[in-house]
Parts: structure tokens; sequence; C-alpha cells
């Protein structure tokens, strides 16, 4: 005979019940993590997607402090089942931590990409799993610090970093300055900017260019200096600045 259960079909809102019930418990698919609210996080995947969303549900339900559901969403083994269900949360906090964990799906990401809280859409674009699209999108938002993670994230095309390049706040031209996807067209620029800051980044930056485009080995750092004296981004690893630079010092 099926074991019953005469709890609601949104789950069990009794401390400890869930876990024993032989309907919603760990044995149809739940693992518990100890040390969460009510509850813990759960990975889901049991048998029927059915059970994986009422167990979602009443795992939520049962973290009624919000406190307590901003660890649940940050913990490494909460679901995107879960995760789900958090980002609609009314706290704040609770949707900042959903947007940038690493189990949040690409298409819940773009949900919260338009959030009112500007935190969570910097969540977004910190994300792992944010998308070309979405970063696309976030490079044009008001807040400078949603700006400056997109211009940070490996996934962001790089004719968004172009126009980064030009971003009126000096950070965010920083950031793109760092990012080694940055095109040389706009990164050029950067090493003259009127902000010292910037363009000291775009110094440091140059560097690793340098290594990675003229065939300079990272620890030969005269012919670096050498070459970043001169126009550099026009050379090629034949050039002859670059033939006599290793003359005169030899990689290792």
């Amino acid at each position: 005979m099926s074991p019953t259960c005469t709890a609601p079909v949104d789950g069990h809102r009794k401390p400890g019940s869930a876990e024993k019930c032989p309907v919603h418990g760990s044995n149809v698919g739940a693992r518990s993590v100890t040390g969460v609210g009510r509850l813990a996080p759960v990975t889901l995947g049991g048998a029927s997607p059915r059970r994986d969303a009422l167990a979602a549900r009443a795992l939520v339900d049962a973290n009624d402090d919000p406190e307590d559901r901003a660890i649940l969403a940050e913990h490494p083994d909460t679901s995107a089942e879960v995760l789900v269900l958090l980002a609609e949360d009314d706290a704040a906090p609770v949707r900042d931590v959903v947007a940038s964990h690493p189990n949040t799906p690409p298409e819940l990401l773009v949900v919260l990409s338009g959030d009112e809280e500007h935190w969570t859409r910097k969540g977004v674009a910190e994300n792992p799993n944010a998308t070309a699209e979405t970063l696309v999108l976030l490079s044009r938002d008001a807040s400078e610090y949603v700006r400056d993670a997109v211009a940070e994230h490996p996934n962001t095309p790089p004719e968004v970093l172009v126009r980064l390049a030009d971003d009126e706040d000096r950070y965010v031209r920083q950031t793109v300055a760092k990012n080694p996807n940055t095109p040389l067209a706009a990164f050029v620029p950067l090493l003259h900017d009127e902000v010292h800051q910037v363009s000291d980044s775009a110094a440091g930056a140059a560097g690793s260019r340098i290594c990675d485009t003229l065939g300079v080995d990272p620890v030969n750092a005269a012919a670096i200096v050498a070459l970043f004296r001169q126009a550099w981004w026009e050379m090629t690893p034949d050039d002859p600045a670059v033939v006599v630079a290793l003359a005169l010092s030899p990689n290792a």
C-alpha cells in the first residue's frame, strides 16, 4: 500500500515534520543539510518534478524569517527550484543573494536583471551564468556598480567593452582596462586617460598584452619596458622593434 499524507499540498509547516513524512520527506528525493532556519537547504532531484516543487515550496515557507531565507539562498546546495521561489521574495537581500548564486539558471537571471534593487542587478552582472544578452542589457544600467560588474565579466561582448571604455565613471573605465577581452582599439586610449588611476590600470595591464601578442616572456621585464615605450599595439612578433628588444633582452 502506498504511503499517504494529510498535509496540505503546499507542504509541511511544523518544524521537522517534512523530514519524517513518507511522501514529502528526504526518502523521496530531498537531501537535508543541517543548520539553516527551521528547515535546511535541499538538493532536489527526486522521481517527480511535482514532488520537487512541493519540497521547494515547503522549504521556503518553513523559513519565515528573511535572514533565514537569505542564508538558505546563499547555501551552495540550494537547488534551482528553491532559488526560483526565493527570487520573488519581498526582502531585497534575499533576491540579492539569489542573483549571485551559481545555481541560479540564466533564464531566472534575465528576470532579476529588471529588479528594482540595483544590488540585485549587480549580482546578476557578477553571476557566472549571466549570458552575453543579459550583460548587454545591464551594460546600460543607471547604476555604475552594475556597469562596473558588466565591465569585469568574461562573457561581456567586445563591442560592449568598447562602449564602456568611454563610460563617465572612472571605476568602470578602470575595470575595462583590466579586462583581457577589451579590444586594443578601446584599450589603447585608456593608456592616456585623463584620470591617472585609469591610465595606471591600463599601464599595469599592458605588460600582459605585450607578452600575449608579441611573444615576450612574462619575466622579461627589460623587453616589456622597452616595447611599452613604443607603439607596441601596432606591432607583430616579427616587427623589427620586437626583434631588437628580444635580442637585447632574450627570453629565458
